[in-house]
């Protein structure tokens, strides 16, 4: 899988307040982690922030390019997904049971 352009996270035309304690360094790794496991817990662990303190930075920044790059970074995450889901339901099992599509039963 290729990385998306960069785009800057970051525009003149953000609020002052959006900005508290989220550099542009803790939004770039934020948003890599993201780009890479999907998680939010553990990209804003990267970055020294919450996960709560993620969400509400993102729902500051709404339209933004932060948010656009969060969309883009956790879009491959959910649609694996909705495949592995899917394919649980396919199989008769639920969600949370465990069950993978390498498991023969």
């Amino acid at each position: 899988m290729t990385a998306p352009a960069t785009t800057p996270l970051v525009s003149p035309s953000l609020p002052a307040e959006a900005l508290p304690r989220w550099t542009l360094a803790r939004m770039d790794a934020f948003v890599r982690v993201l780009r890479h496991t999907g998680n939010v817990a553990a990209a804003a662990r990267a970055a020294g922030m919450s996960r709560q303190a993620a969400y509400r930075l993102r729902a500051r920044l709404a339209g933004h390019p932060f948010d656009q790059a969060w969309t883009a970074a956790t879009a491959p995450h959910a649609a694996v997904r909705r495949v592995a889901a899917a394919w649980q339901e396919e199989q008769g099992g639920q969600a949370g049971q465990g069950v993978t599509p390498g498991d023969r039963g």
